[in-house]
Order: structure tokens, then sequence, then C-alpha cells
């Protein structure tokens, strides 16, 4: 993703992690995850591209392999995650990255 956001020609990149409570959710089970987000300042892309983002092989760039995000999102989603991305054109670009926290060992 970091890679993805240098290359979208971005001038200025942000990660944020935090702990958040997940009570009701469409997609994830209840319970406490890390939410990583990455932020970039670049062109951002159109709602065409971006809802096609995460398919596997699909790039917008000549030399692009279209797997990066589709198979980080495979992972993210083996590990009972969840990944999304919002983009909006002239104003960069957010993947957020939603992680359960393993339970604590004692």
């Amino acid at each position: 993703m970091l890679a993805n956001a240098l290359e979208a020609n971005a001038r200025g990149i942000r990660i944020r992690a935090q702990l958040t409570e997940i009570e009701r959710h469409d997609t994830l089970s209840p319970g406490r995850y890390v939410r990583i987000d990455i932020h970039d300042d670049g062109d951002g892309m159109s709602d065409e591209v971006a809802a096609r983002a995460f398919e596997p092989f699909y790039s917008t760039r000549f030399l692009g392999r279209g797997i990066g995000l589709a198979s980080a999102q495979g992972v993210v989603r083996a590990h009972g995650g969840q990944m999304t991305l919002t983009s909006r054109q002239g104003h960069g670009t957010c993947c957020s990255i939603w992680l359960p926290l393993a339970p604590q060992v004692q």
C-alpha cells in the first residue's frame, strides 16, 4: 500500500494506527481491532478505478502487475480482517485495514 501511495505521485503520506472496539458491523465480527489508515495526497482515483483496485491483475500503470492490493487483501481477510479504499480525484486516497487483536497470552 505504501508503494502504491508513492507511485501515485503523492506529495505526502500519513499513517495512523489506533485501537478500536467494534460492536456491530456488516462484515466484521464484534471485538477489538487495530485500524491502520494509510492516506496519500496524490491524484486520487476515479470511482471506476477505485471499484476495481482490489481485483487481481488489474492495474492502471504500464508496468503494474496488479497483485499488490489483491494479495494484501487476501492476507488481511485470512486473518479475520478487512481492507477498504476511499479515493477522490484530486484529493488523494486512503486505504484502511482492520485486523483483530490476538488474544493475550499469560
